[in-house]
């Protein structure tokens, strides 16, 4: 799965490739890589131990003077991917005064066996403002990959870990699918308090990367928090790189596979694109989610994918081959496998928004036909539910 998200100003991204979203904010990529050069010659730079992700370590410098110092703003990008995405959030910068139009875009991919029933997107039963699609196996109904509360401004992606990474850990788990739900339709908790929460239990679920979004009241910001449950002392991440990006991989550029950093680089160029190198907002919606589409539908293959290869190493060499791009298909004459699921979802300035789901129509007779389903939603309207349009 991909996913991508990202937002209002032009330069600043949060990425999320689930192969579900890719977050922009107000930190500006160029000065971000300057500054982590700067910090990796630095020898008070806080070096990792053996045991210490290196991640963990650019955390620390991240929440340090340095950072301040460096004027550093908020920000939340993501792009994510067997389920892939990619989003981007964002505000104007001090820097850079120019607001694309766009405060959170959401780009996923969902790659499932075809054969596992599910609900396309549609406002769930019993409540007017949730939206997205839903499990239909059985003893899983109900759980979900990607959804949206347009009352709450929450969004939830989740993304399957291979048990091949939890060597003899809890692989026969609670069924993850209704970690998302679990957050985006209950009004009684928020972003931080859930993922404390879900600390405390994660290791009783099979293996899964969850990306929680969400809309802050007063300040009207867009914030992202990640968790997996790999290693059970590892703790809640709040996304603040740009771009950010994450698949069906443990978190953080040294684990990314090709088809996430190949997702990071399409959207910034789609951004380049449409802002004139930010220097005017995004002119042409329809443009933008074309573009999107088309960045969820790149077939590129990556051979040599060492990463993808120590994730996938009880696939077969061919079969990590036919999953490494961003949209999957396979060779087979009659596939069951590959992506079966793409969305977009767009949120502009003033908090209107779209979310639009393409899926595979005929999953085991032809790959090759899509039905295309666009709402049109309001966030934090009460009185009006998201509204099929097309």
């Amino acid at each position: 799965m991909l996913v991508c998200i990202g937002g209002a100003s032009p330069r600043h991204l949060v990425d999320t490739l689930s192969l579900p979203l890719l977050t922009l904010t107000k930190l500006y990529i160029d000065s971000t890589v300057n500054w982590v050069q700067q910090c990796l010659n630095d020898p008070n730079f806080p070096t990792p131990s053996p045991k210490r992700h290196h991640r963990e370590a650019l955390i620390k410098a991240l929440s340090s003077e340095r950072t301040s110092r460096a004027n550093f703003k908020d920000h939340v990008n993501t792009f994510s991917s067997a389920c892939r995405g990619i989003e981007y959030s964002g505000t104007s910068s001090s820097n850079n005064n120019i607001d694309i139009g766009y405060n959170l875009i959401l780009l996923s991919n969902r790659d499932e066996d075809f054969r596992r029933p599910a609900k396309q997107a549609h406002i769930w039963k019993d409540t007017k403002y949730v939206l997205g699609g839903q499990d239909q196996t059985p003893s899983r109904e109900g759980g979900t990959w990607l959804c949206l509360n347009t009352v709450q401004s929450k969004i939830g992606v989740l993304l399957n870990l291979t048990s091949h990474l939890f060597e003899g850990k809890n692989i026969n788990g609670q069924s993850r699918g209704f970690i998302v739900p679990n957050y985006v339709n209950n009004p009684e908790i928020n972003l931080d308090l859930y993922m404390d929460e879900l600390q405390k239990v994660k290791v009783n679920y099979t293996g899964f990367n969850f990306l929680g979004i969400e809309r802050q009241i007063e300040s009207k910001k867009w914030r992202a928090k990640y968790i997996s449950n790999v290693s059970a002392d590892s703790l809640p991440i709040e996304i603040k790189t740009s771009p950010f990006g994450f698949s069906n991989h443990i978190y953080g550029d040294e684990n990314a596979f090709e088809k996430t950093r190949l997702g990071c680089q399409l959207f910034k160029t789609l951004l380049n694109d449409l802002t004139d190198h930010y220097k005017k907002p995004i002119t042409d919606e329809k443009e933008l989610i074309h573009r999107a589409f088309s960045l969820l539908s790149d077939t590129t293959l990556f051979h040599n994918d060492s990463n993808l290869g120590c994730v996938y190493s009880h696939y077969t060499k061919a079969n990590r081959d036919q999953i490494s791009s961003i949209h999957v298909k396979t060779t087979e004459e009659e596939p069951t496998y590959g992506t079966r699921t793409s969305t977009v979802l767009i949120v502009r300035n003033d908090q209107t928004g779209v979310f639009i789901e393409k899926t595979l129509s005929n999953l085991l007779v032809d790959s090759s036909e899509w039905t295309e389903n666009k709402w049109h939603f309001k966030l934090n309207d009460i009185d009006e539910s998201p509204v099929l349009i097309n």
